[in-house]
């Protein structure tokens, strides 16, 4: 298409594409939480998004976009893939200021890092707790 006419681009979302209309309103639906992942941010051509939360809204360019959603495992504080007694020990750090704070240290999703996502993450660790936000 030529530029500035109209026409319609690719969308591509999570690897799916679709044909959009240049000017249309796209809303992406990623899931806020989803398998003990909590959404993170879009990456790729994020420049079309005002906010980059899950449910962002934003008007397709006269040009293909191409955005993939990324999740981040709720717990795993040093980000190593796995939720065990290194994320506790790294939590702990975070919580008396040795480390900054990381977003999947925050297990209950109050938006602090303290003592009630540390006893949460050792209730994740022993079996005793999942997160469900």
């Amino acid at each position: 298409d030529i530029p500035g006419e109209g026409g319609t681009y690719a969308l591509t979302v999570d690897g799916v594409e679709t044909q959009v209309a240049a000017g249309e309103t796209v809303t992406l639906n990623a899931a806020s939480f989803q398998n003990g992942r909590r959404f993170d941010a879009w990456t790729g051509d994020t420049d079309v998004l005002t906010d980059n939360v899950y449910n962002a809204t934003f008007t397709m360019p006269d040009h293909d976009v191409t955005l993939t959603s990324n999740y981040f495992l709720v717990g795993d504080a040093n980000y190593d893939g796995k939720i065990n007694a290194q994320d506790s020990n790294y939590l702990s750090q975070i919580i008396v200021g040795g480390l900054s704070a990381v977003s999947a240290a925050d297990v209950n999703a109050d938006g602090k890092v303290n003592a009630t996502d540390s006893n949460l993450l050792t209730k994740m660790i022993t079996g005793t707790y999942a997160p469900s936000k």
